[in-house]
């Protein structure tokens, strides 16, 4: 459900900064030759769009996956062979 708004969110800041910038171009078109630096400018700010969208998702999944301790539950680095605060050793069933 949250990718479905999010993906909803996106298509509708697109579709207004189109018409805020008020270029020639048009979705229904298959390219933007013709509308000049305004397209380029256009498509410049969709791409910066997309790749800050990008990375906003990628940073959010890597937030998520946190290494932690099954003996205390503290958060541990990923090369880290033992928890520094229970000293619990990482094999085995220890990985997570």
């Amino acid at each position: 459900m949250k990718k479905k708004i999010s993906i909803s969110i996106i298509c509708l800041v697109l579709v207004a900064l189109i018409l805020y910038i008020g270029t020639m171009y048009h979705p229904l078109q298959n390219g933007v030759c013709g509308s000049g630096m305004l397209a380029l400018r256009t498509v410049g700010i969709i791409i910066g769009i997309m790749i800050l969208g990008s990375v906003l998702l990628d940073f959010k999944r890597s937030m998520m996956y946190k290494t932690l301790c099954l003996g205390c539950a503290a958060e541990m680095e990923e090369d880290w062979v033992m928890c520094p605060y229970c000293g619990l050793e990482r094999r085995g069933d220890d990985l997570r």
